[in-house]
């Protein structure tokens, strides 16, 4: 996980990406923040490889998250695949959630336990 800790020096949309970045860090093999491409106020990458091994270059503006490319630090996506490259997700999850089943899988995994914790946690309070 590589992250500017500058914090003075962050935007929003590299604070939207630092905090997805640590978030989801256990559910995808590995995600960071580009060294290599543009990073604006307005623009950034992240690149990222799922649980299953594919590699994404993400990119984050103001529209939302989207596949720029299955190749990290590329912009360039696959013109086969437009939808692929041109469907902007609200959430980095959400963009996760379609391309990646074993995210769902963790993910899951995660909610329950933290439930499960919850409700441990709920049931002396009430005896």
């Amino acid at each position: 996980m590589i992250i500017n800790n500058c914090s003075e020096c962050r935007n929003s949309l590299e604070e939207e990406a630092v905090n997805a970045v640590r978030e989801l860090e256990y559910a995808v093999k590995t995600v960071c923040i580009s060294e290599l491409l543009p990073r604006t106020a307005q623009l950034l990458f992240l690149n990222l490889t799922t649980l299953e091994g594919q590699t994404y270059c993400i990119e984050l503006t103001e529209r939302g998250w989207r596949i720029a490319s299955n190749r990290q630090d590329c912009m360039n996506g696959d013109f086969r695949q437009l939808a692929m490259y041109t469907q902007y997700f609200e959430t980095l999850y959400a963009l996760l959630d379609t391309i990646s089943p074993l995210y769902r899988e963790k993910f899951s995994e995660s909610l329950s336990a933290r439930l499960n914790s919850l409700a441990a946690t709920q049931k002396p309070a009430q005896e």
